[in-house]
């Protein structure tokens, strides 16, 4: 596996062990998204834990196995476009952060999904460096 292909790895095992976790934290934002996003708290959690799933994956994949990272970033890729979707699906604008709190809608920042897309990309990207390696 390329240095390019593990750093990304490495970094989108982070950001998806953050994220997953997040879903279990109990913090105001992640309680709010099951009920923004119109799907059920069970839902939203089974995400939390693919993603932690996937960011072992991309772990283990740097670790021993480059075919399981590529699966993994492969996968997760799905998982973040299907929240693109969902976002979308909610009304959500493109944006990072808090858009709403700038424009006076809602403050919960729920409301963008950029961050999402950009993983799309990401994982995607990480996933094609590794098969083609």
């Amino acid at each position: 596996m390329s240095l390019i292909a593990t750093v990304l790895c490495v970094v989108l095992a982070v950001v998806f062990t953050v994220a997953g976790l997040n879903k279990f934290s109990g913090s105001e934002l992640a309680d709010a998204a099951p009920e923004h996003l119109n799907i059920s708290v069970t839902f939203y959690k089974v995400a939390g834990v693919l993603e932690l799933l996937g960011a072992i994956g991309l772990i283990v994949g740097v670790l021993a196995a480059p075919f399981l990272a590529g699966l993994a970033a492969a996968c997760l890729a799905g998982l973040l476009l299907g929240a693109v979707v969902l976002h979308i699906r909610a009304g959500d604008a493109f944006g990072i952060g808090r858009v709403s709190d700038q424009v006076g809608g809602s403050a919960n920042g729920l409301d963008a999904w950029a961050p999402a897309g950009g993983l799309v990309i990401l994982s995607a990207l990480t996933a094609l460096l590794v098969f083609t390696n």
